[in-house]
């Protein structure tokens, strides 16, 4: 492995060049769009599941109430 910027063979993998303290391993990013999308993705996942746990039985409830006004 040769360093990118200095040229220095490199020997052993590192993260940094010895010679000139280069980053040798790149990070993988995440993009923009990915992270936009799994945020909006866990925002309606959350209000689903509070309409969900907001909305539980709530037909039976309701149910009282017509069958007494009828």
């Amino acid at each position: 492995m040769v360093c990118p910027k200095c040229g220095q063979e490199i020997i052993d993998p590192k993260e940094f060049c010895l010679s000139c303290g280069c980053r040798l391993k790149t990070t993988k990013k995440v993009s923009k769009k990915l992270f936009i999308f799994l945020i909006i993705g866990l925002l309606l996942f959350g209000v689903f599941i509070c309409y969900m746990i907001i909305n539980y039985n709530t037909d039976k409830e309701i149910n009282e109430y017509i069958v007494e006004k009828v």
